[in-house]
C-alpha cells in the first residue's frame, strides 16, 4: 500500500508499468523539449538479460533528433542498498541509443534512467519504473 501511495504522487514525467505482457515494453515521456521513448526488450518480468533502447525524437516537430553525444543508463533498485548501476549507452546511431545487460538482476521495482549528453544544450534525464517479479 505505502508504494502504491508513494508511486502515485510521483511527477508525471515518470512512467510506471508492470503485469504480465507479451511483446515490447515501449513508454515515452517528454522533457526538456524532446521526447524519449524507452524500450525493453522482451518485455520485462522476472530476472534476465534485456536490451534497453532509447529513442529521441524533437518534441514539436516528431522529427529525429541528431544532437545526443552520448549516453549512460543507470540502474536503481527501490528500496534497496545495492549501489546503482552505470552503463555506456552504445550509439547514438542518429537518435537511437541502446545496451543489452543484465543489470535487472533480482525482483523489485527498479528506477532506469536515461542520461543523454546533448551538442546544445544541457544534459536530459529521463525516468521510468519498472517492475520485475520473482523467478
Amino acid at each position: 500500500m505505502a508504494l502504491a501511495g508513494l508511486l502515485t504522487s510521483m511527477s508525471p514525467l515518470t512512467a510506471v508499468v508492470s503485469g504480465p505482457a507479451q511483446g515490447l515494453f515501449d513508454v515515452n515521456q517528454t522533457k526538456d523539449g524532446l521526447r524519449i521513448e524507452f524500450e525493453i526488450e522482451p518485455y520485462p518480468t522476472v530476472p534476465q538479460v534485456y536490451t534497453f533502447s532509447f529513442l529521441v525524437w524533437n518534441a514539436s516537430d516528431n522529427k529525429a533528433y541528431a544532437g545526443i553525444l552520448n549516453g549512460t543508463i543507470v540502474f536503481n533498485r527501490t528500496n534497496s542498498v545495492d549501489p546503482p548501476i552505470f552503463e555506456k549507452l552504445d550509439g547514438p546511431h542518429l537518435n537511437h541509443l541502446f545496451r543489452t545487460s543484465p543489470a535487472l538482476s533480482k525482483a523489485g521495482v527498479w528506477q532506469v534512467q536515461g542520461r543523454f549528453h546533448r551538442v546544445a544544450g544541457f544534459d536530459v534525464w529521463a525516468t521510468f519504473y519498472v517492475t520485475i517479479r520473482a523467478p
